[in-house]
């Protein structure tokens, strides 16, 4: 059997000529509107609407939160913690009845802090002094202040095995006591 045969190819457009323009392209133009619509009314949101923006903006401070904490920055995941209990506290109050607007809920970046009563965010707290700072110690061994069990509670240190244990009995005994007395049977149990 003979090969199929080849339609040949259009010729390229040259520049000069503009393409003729294929069949159904050309629609005939819709007809202008003989009277004018009146414009949209504005929608105010419901609460359904508002609850569902807020929702899906308090998910994606949740995902921004757990990115910061698996990337271990505590501090970025807190300040966005914080701002999902403002979407909390919003949500609660749109369900109280109260008007609550787009603005009020926080931003995704950090480079704006969003309080709930409306003020401006407290200034964060420093240090006066560093972690990485050397610990002065006493030169003289006079110096350093004698232990103070009776300042921890705690008994004084145990001579021998016997009385170590007794210390220890007594203790888990008086953290039953409290714990049953606080009707904590949980921890009474341990």
């Amino acid at each position: 059997p003979p090969p199929p045969a080849r339609t040949p190819a259009p010729p390229p457009p040259s520049r000069d000529s503009a393409p003729p323009p294929p069949p159904s392209a050309r629609a005939p133009a819709p007809p202008p509107p003989t009277h004018s619509t009146p414009p949209m009314p504005v929608r105010k949101d419901t609460p359904e609407d508002m609850i569902s923006v807020i929702e899906r903006r308090r998910g994606e401070l949740k995902h921004l939160a757990l990115a910061a904490k698996s990337n271990g920055d505590k501090p970025i995941a807190i300040e966005y913690m914080k701002r999902i209990k403002i979407c909390d506290q919003l949500k609660e109050a749109l369900q109280q009845g109260e008007d609550v607007q787009v603005s009020m809920l926080p931003d995704t970046s950090l480079t704006s802090t969003v309080s709930p009563v409306g003020g401006s965010a407290p200034a964060p707290a420093t240090r006066s002094f560093s972690r990485d700072d050397p610990i002065e110690v006493p030169k003289a061994e006079e110096e350093i202040p004698p232990p103070n069990p009776e300042l921890f509670g705690a008994p004084p240190p145990p001579k021998t095995i016997k009385e170590a244990l007794t210390q220890r009995l007594e203790k888990y005994k008086s953290e039953e006591a409290k714990a049953k007395e606080a009707g904590n049977g949980s921890k009474a149990r341990r």
